[in-house]
């Protein structure tokens, strides 16, 4: 089996947010069992060597950076890879000084989930810390009408590049851009997530969004920088910042030769679907 990288779910018992989308909440909750995946960690670690992954991904059910803990051991544990962790950025926000243990124990990039323009400026001086130790700051801009529907890309990318301008570094303070389609899982049929993404999202407005910016870039000849190998979404050099949009939204089912990502869940086990118990590796 090859696989592009590996996502753990850290364990953690809440979250301090209450995003209305919340995907933890579609696919359901396992209970988190600590004991188990320490225990197992270099076995995740020995299937993540063989199936050749490239990036290691702390993420959660919940809010990872409220277990600081077991986010920086599994950082440090994994650090020869590509490190990356997610955050809705409330905690570190409030805790700064996580940015420094989060680059001691080697993590690279630090990935914000956004869904309301107003987070950037409360940030700003966040991203210019995490810019100021070398790490990558990257924004996934989840779709929804708290962003106004009207906002063009270039006017959704003006706030953005406001909100990591910075006088000491040309290029700025944030370097990546994702644009994610919110998006029901297939076999979510019902449910208050699913009641609030059909009433508050237009799924044709992410498609509308890419053509603004495929007008924008044939217009500049611009060619994207490369292509992403895992679901082929191509990434665009906008003004230093890179830019994909991805339809996206969590790893339902994969080609057992060309797997994402395996994921490595929060009771212990590995496997390589966030919804099906049945993906199960060991």
């Amino acid at each position: 089996m090859k696989a592009w990288g590996l996502t753990a779910s850290v364990p953690c018992e809440r979250c301090d947010k209450n995003c209305p989308y919340c995907i933890s909440e579609m696919t359901g909750f396992v209970s988190p069992n600590p004991e188990l995946v320490e225990r197992n960690m270099e076995k995740a670690y020995t299937w993540a060597k063989m199936s050749g992954i490239t990036f290691f991904l702390i993420t959660s059910k919940r809010e990872p950076i409220l277990n600081i803990d077991s986010v920086c051991m599994m950082a440090d544990r994994f650090r020869e890879f590509t490190v990356e962790v997610q955050t809705n950025g409330i905690k570190l926000s409030k805790t700064p000084e996580y940015v420094e243990l989060l680059y001691k124990n080697g993590v690279n990039t630090i990935a914000f989930s956004i869904d309301n323009l107003k987070q950037l400026n409360a940030y700003k001086d966040l991203f210019a810390a995490i810019s100021e130790r070398g790490m990558n700051v990257r924004l996934c801009i989840n779709l929804t009408d708290m962003i106004p529907v009207e906002m063009s890309f270039s006017e959704i990318f003006s706030e953005i590049q406001r909100a990591g301008r910075d006088s000491h570094r040309p290029i700025g303070n944030i370097r990546q851009l994702l644009f994610r389609n919110v998006s029901i899982p297939s076999n979510i049929k019902a449910g208050p997530q699913y009641d609030w993404i059909k009433k508050h999202t237009e799924q044709d407005r992410y498609i509308k969004l890419c053509q603004d910016f495929d007008r924008l870039a044939l217009r500049e000849g611009k060619r994207p920088i490369r292509v992403l190998p895992f679901d082929g979404s191509k990434v665009w050099s906008h003004k230093g910042i890179s830019v994909v949009f991805s339809e996206y939204c969590i790893q339902e089912t994969n080609n057992s030769e060309d797997v994402r990502s395996l994921i490595y869940l929060e009771d212990g086990h590995l496997y390589t679907s966030w919804n099906d118990p049945a993906s199960i590796i060991f």
